[in-house]
């Protein structure tokens, strides 16, 4: 064998390690894309399961309970809280469309947002606290805020306990015969 032969073999060797270690490379990239992708999603998880839990305390659960009932008096105190709960959830939304565009997340992530964003825009006193607070937020997010409004229907009332007791009655009914 011939140096020439051993520098041929050894220029081979060395293009497949190099092959090799960009396939690993190429792998271990697209785990890490897949990671961030789970660490982001997670922390829209984590941030919409903190503001449920933090709706759920005494004071907004009240609030909403009024607004679903279809109250319109609400003194300066409280349509402060409306507004820190509508603006929590534009916020999210708003967030999460932007890692939307730039690819971190994807359009499932942004529904699951977009389903409490709507449950505070279907209700007459969240519209009016849109209206007053809407010039707070970039164009982009008003313009969606806005068709998002067109395209949700409005409920002025909801009895939310004469509502569970009927999806109470009709889940219980099937034990009972």
């Amino acid at each position: 064998m011939t140096l020439s032969d051993i520098a041929n073999i050894s220029s081979l060797a060395s293009a497949i390690a190099v092959l090799i270690s960009l396939i690993y490379l190429t792998i271990q990239v697209r785990q890490t894309e897949r990671n961030q992708r789970a660490i982001i999603s997670q922390a829209v998880a984590t941030r919409g399961a903190e503001n449920l839990r933090w709706s759920a305390e005494t004071m907004p659960a009240d609030l909403r309970a009024r607004v679903s009932m279809g109250e319109g008096e609400f003194n300066a105190r409280e349509v402060m809280q409306l507004t820190f709960l509508l603006r929590a959830s534009v916020v999210i939304n708003q967030d999460v469309r932007w890692q939307l565009e730039t690819g971190l997340i994807d359009k499932q992530t942004l529904n699951t947002t977009l389903g409490g964003l709507r449950a505070h825009l279907m209700r007459p006193a969240f519209r009016a606290v849109w209206a007053m607070i809407r010039r707070e937020f970039n164009p982009d997010t008003v313009a969606f805020v806005d068709e998002l409004i067109a395209e949700t229907p409005l409920i002025a009332r909801t009895d939310l306990v004469a509502q569970f007791k009927q999806e109470l009655a009709q889940v219980t009914a099937p034990a009972a015969g």
